[in-house]
């Protein structure tokens, strides 16, 4: 499998286009751009490298924000985070929408309809599918707006695992980062009120990925706990939602 963000080739005639309403919303009416929570403070991710494979996992809350900043769950929505592909897995976090033709789109449906019809052999052909999709979003076009990915996949040598990290905006990518060091077993994405590092780095690498997925989804349960008896507002929530590459 391809490990490199470049030569953005493999998708050339399959542009997904949404000139509908994919869901229902709760809501009456569009939910402006200005009342969508932006930045990277939304959500969970826990990525696990295990001795056989790679785990991650995540909350399934949705928060929105009132005029004045201040957010609340939205009801009636529970947000897919985590999704597996043939070669890779991934995990989304931030922004969980676009509006597109003034119809909010849900993120899981758009990652889903790209894995689905594409069928993405690497990350590249999956960010530029998502990015074809995205630029129908003004916001996203302009560059107020960008999205934040997780993959996972098997290095190139196939004798270990990759997580890379992508900040995908309107001018191709950023941030593009690998998490190369088997010395770190774990990594926190999302809210970084969670990153509880000290928690994270006695987690052992040599354990299968059953074992890390328990562990995972122990820590999971616990910060959304800590954060729903300690915090104004608790950013992550339950259900706990799971995907294993091995």
């Amino acid at each position: 499998m391809k490990d490199k963000i470049s030569g953005l080739n493999a998708v050339q005639n399959k542009n997904i286009s949404y000139s509908f309403p994919l869901t229902d919303s709760p809501f009456s009416g569009i939910i402006s751009d200005n009342n969508r929570m932006r930045g990277m403070n939304m959500s969970l991710i826990l990525a696990g490298r295990a001795k056989d494979g790679l785990v991650f996992v995540s909350d399934s809350k949705c928060t929105i924000a009132n005029p004045d900043g201040v957010g609340y769950q939205e009801q009636g929505r529970i947000a897919k985070k985590v999704f597996s592909c043939n070669d890779f897995i991934l995990a989304t976090y931030g922004i969980n929408e676009l509006i597109i033709n003034n119809n909010r789109v849900f993120i899981e449906d758009v990652i889903n309809d790209i894995l689905l019809s594409i069928n993405p052999a690497s990350v590249s052909d999956f960010c530029k599918a998502f990015r074809n999709v995205a630029m129908q979003y003004a916001a996203f076009a302009s560059g107020k707006v960008s999205y934040y990915f997780l993959f996972g996949y098997r290095s190139q040598s196939g004798f270990d695992y990759v997580m890379h990290h992508v900040c995908l905006t309107n001018n191709e990518f950023n941030d593009s980062h690998m998490y190369m060091n088997p010395a770190i077993p774990v990594v926190a994405l999302g809210d970084s009120k969670f990153f509880m590092n000290d928690f994270y780095s006695n987690i052992n690498r040599n354990l299968s990925t059953q074992e890390m997925l328990s562990h995972l989804e122990k820590l999971m349960e616990s910060m959304i706990q800590i954060g729903d008896a300690l915090l104004p507002y608790n950013s992550i929530g339950e259900p706990i939602d799971k995907v294993v590459l091995q």
